[in-house]
C-alpha cells in the first residue's frame, strides 16, 4: 500500500508539471477484483471500465478509461485535469463496466468529491461498494420506534424491504413483530456465499387503518402514501434533505454471525408537526433548479427547486426533439424548497429536458435515464 501511495504522488506530481497552470489533477481508483471473480467483469475478453460523471474533464455520456494498476493486481485508475476555475464545485461520477457496447453502471447513488483547486487523491473504493460475498450466516435485528404523529390512526403493520436477500425491494411480506412499548422487531438470517459484504440498503414501510393527519397539513411531495393499499413508506427527509428515496444502511460484517442494529426512528424528529401552525423555515435568497437526483437514473429520480416568494410554477419535461413528456407540477407554490419525484413509463433511455418556468424567469437542466 505504501509503494501504491508514492506511486500515486509521483504520478500526481508529473501529471501536474505538463498540466496547464490553471489545472489540477485528481486520481480516481476503483477495485474491480470482486467483479472479476463473479463474472461481471472480464479485461481479457475487452471489458473496461471507465469514470463518467457531471464536471468537464468527465461528462455523463463519454468515457475516460481506467488502466489496472502495475503494482495492485484489480485496481484500476486514471488521472485527470480539472480546470481550476470549477474550484468549489462538488463533482458527481459513477463508474462504469463497458462491455462490446453494453454498458453497467454502478447502482449506487451518484459517488461524490468536492474540487478545490488542487491535486488530490480520491478514496480506493469497489466497484458498487461491492466488496465480495460473505464467508459465514449472519443473524441481523432490525428495531425500529413506531414515533409517526398518527393521533387519529393506528399503525397495524410494519416491514422492511431492501437490498439483499432475505430482504427485497418488491413486497411487504417482510414483517416487524409489535413489542407492545412503541417499538417493532425483527430478526432476519443473511447467508453465507450470497450476501454481499460491505453496505447494504434498506427502508422501513407501516400500514394504517386510515391516512396519518400530516400528509393533509404538510402535504405528500414524495408520494409516500398509498390511498388503495394504506401502506406508506418511510418518511427520512429531514435526515437527508428533500431525498424522497433516501434509505437506511448498515455494513455487513461477517466477522460476527449476530449484528443487532440501532433504535430506528420511523418518522425522525424534526419533520412532524410540532403545533397546528409549524413555523415555515426561512425563503431563499433567489430561485434555482437543482440537479435530480439519482442521475442518470432507473426507474425513478427527484427534482427539487426553490422560491423566493410564493409563485405560479410549471415543471415539465421534455424530449430532445421539443416535445413535452411530463407534467411534474403546474400551480402556485409557496416560498421554499419543493422535491417532487418522477417515474417515467413508456419512455426510452436518452437524455431528458426538465424545465422551470416561475417567479419570471425560465430555468432548464438535463438528466439521463437508463434502461
Amino acid at each position: 500500500m505504501k509503494k501504491m501511495l508514492t506511486l500515486m504522488a509521483v504520478a500526481l506530481a508529473a501529471s501536474s508539471t505538463v498540466a496547464l497552470a490553471d489545472t489540477s489533477a485528481v486520481l480516481f481508483q476503483v477495485d474491480m477484483s470482486a467483479q472479476e471473480e463473479i463474472g461481471a467483469f472480464d479485461p481479457g475478453s475487452g471489458d473496461q471500465v471507465v469514470v463518467r460523471g457531471s464536471v468537464a474533464p468527465l461528462d455523463w455520456f463519454s468515457d475516460n478509461v481506467l488502466t489496472e494498476s502495475v503494482l495492485n493486481p484489480g485496481v484500476y485508475e486514471t488521472i485527470l485535469d480539472f480546470d481550476n476555475s470549477n474550484a468549489g464545485t462538488t463533482v458527481e461520477f459513477k463508474y462504469v463496466i463497458v462491455s462490446g457496447g453494453d454498458l453497467t453502471w454502478e447502482s449506487i447513488n451518484n459517488r461524490t468529491f468536492l474540487f478545490e483547486g488542487e491535486d488530490k487523491v480520491l478514496d480506493l473504493v469497489y466497484f458498487n461498494d461491492f466488496a465480495g460475498f460473505t464467508s459465514q450466516d449472519v443473524t441481523v435485528t432490525f428495531n425500529v420506534l413506531e414515533n409517526d404523529d398518527c393521533a387519529t390512526c393506528t399503525i397495524d403493520q410494519m416491514a422492511i424491504r431492501g437490498a439483499a436477500a432475505p430482504l427485497n425491494w418488491d413486497d411487504d411480506n417482510t414483517q416487524l413483530v409489535d413489542n407492545g412499548d412503541g417499538t417493532w422487531s425483527v430478526s432476519l438470517l443473511f447467508p453465507a456465499g450470497t450476501t454481499p459484504k460491505g453496505t447494504i440498503a434498506y427502508k422501513y414501510r407501516a400500514h394504517a387503518d386510515t391516512k396519518p393527519e400530516r400528509f393533509d397539513i404538510l402535504g405528500d411531495p414524495c408520494t409516500a402514501w398509498d390511498d388503495a393499499t394504506h401502506w406508506m413508506w418511510q418518511d427520512l427527509r429531514n435526515l437527508y434533505g428533500n431525498d424522497c428515496f433516501a434509505n437506511l444502511t448498515f455494513e455487513m460484517d461477517d466477522t460476527n454471525p449476530t449484528l443487532e442494529l440501532e433504535l430506528d426512528d420511523w418518522y425522525p424528529a424534526l419533520v412532524g408537526i410540532a403545533d397546528e401552525n409549524p413555523q415555515a423555515p426561512a425563503a431563499p435568497s433567489k430561485i434555482a433548479l437543482r440537479q435530480n437526483a439519482p442521475n442518470p437514473f432507473n426507474p425513478s429520480t427527484a427534482i427539487t427547486f426553490e422560491l423566493t416568494e410564493a409563485s405560479p410554477v410549471n415543471l415539465s419535461v421534455y424530449d430532445l426533439a421539443g416535445h413535452k413528456v411530463a407534467t411534474l407540477a403546474d400551480g402556485v407554490h409557496q416560498a421554499g424548497r419543493h422535491t417532487i419525484g418522477w417515474k417515467p413509463e413508456n419512455l426510452a433511455s436518452g437524455v431528458y429536458l426538465y424545465r422551470l418556468q416561475a417567479e419570471g424567469q425560465v430555468i432548464e437542466r438535463s438528466m439521463l435515464l437508463l434502461k
